[in-house]
């Protein structure tokens, strides 16, 4: 098991023409500052540190930190822990994490790893002005959501070539958005955009999908989706929904390790 204090740097979601999104695994035995957490993430300045405290065998707390602030829900800082405690433990084909927000299962799945959570909804809306000023005349539809809120558009070669006019979508006060489309090279495609965040896109986004594959799977009638996110990185990810849960399947890459000095 990893002494206390210990990191390591991993991509998640990589794979074919996708770099994926950057994390920190922390590993400690007090995650109960998150001023402390914090200003390590700061120093870290990856788009997500996860700080992990062992609870039991298999079992961990977890909490997840961007540079801004804490994140509720982050599916690639829960990949990047389920990657490293099962590479450092082969004995375990499954751990547990426990955050504020719920639990997640994170499980191997041949040369990949998975999280398991509860999906989150979404339900139409009438598309507002702001989001037309935002986003383009090529919205489509509107789907809020507990977390992600999804923008559904036209045609995928639309998210690629987005440029969001962010003043409109700043002033909304909405936290974070989904832009998706119907693939061709994957069932679905996505970006996602946080306007109040320095960062103001997301490169490759497990808690989308928790929202984005309930939404495909019941468009496309398939309960296992082949998903990219088309930023400038890029991300891919199997997504397979299943009595109200989704299974978020992801490959990963090392890149760094180290220790904590306080």
């Amino acid at each position: 098991m990893h002494e206390i204090n210990t990191f390591q740097l991993l991509n998640v979601f990589t794979g074919e023409g996708a770099r994926g999104n950057a994390c920190c695994v922390c590993f400690t035995d007090d995650i109960s500052d998150a001023k402390k957490l914090l200003l390590i993430a700061q120093d870290f300045n990856q788009p997500a540190t996860a700080f992990v405290k062992r609870q039991s065998a298999g079992v961990y707390n977890i909490r997840w930190f961007a540079p801004e602030a804490e994140i509720d829900l982050c599916g690639h800082g829960a990949l990047a822990a389920t990657q490293v405690l099962l590479d450092d433990d082969h004995r375990l084909d499954e751990v547990s994490f426990h955050y504020k927000g719920g639990a997640l299962r994170g499980m191997r799945v041949g040369g990949r790893v998975s999280i398991l959570g509860d999906g989150i909804s979404c339900d139409e809306s009438s598309v507002p002005r702001w989001l037309i000023d935002g986003f383009g005349e090529d919205v489509l539809a509107y789907f809020p959501s507990a977390n992600k809120h999804i923008v559904l558009m036209k045609d995928h070669r639309l998210i690629s070539a987005l440029k969001p006019n962010w003043p409109p979508l700043l002033e909304s006060g909405v936290f974070s958005f989904a832009v998706t489309a119907e693939g061709s090279d994957a069932d679905f495609v996505s970006r996602v955009f946080l306007p109040s965040f320095i960062h103001k896109e997301d490169q490759a986004t497990g808690s989308a999908h928790m929202v984005l594959a309930p939404f495909w799977s019941q468009r496309l009638n398939k309960v296992s989706l082949e998903a990219h996110q088309v930023s400038p990185r890029g991300g891919r990810m199997k997504c397979v929904v299943s009595d109200q849960q989704v299974q978020l399947i992801a490959a990963c890459t090392y890149f760094g390790q180290g220790r904590v000095i306080s």
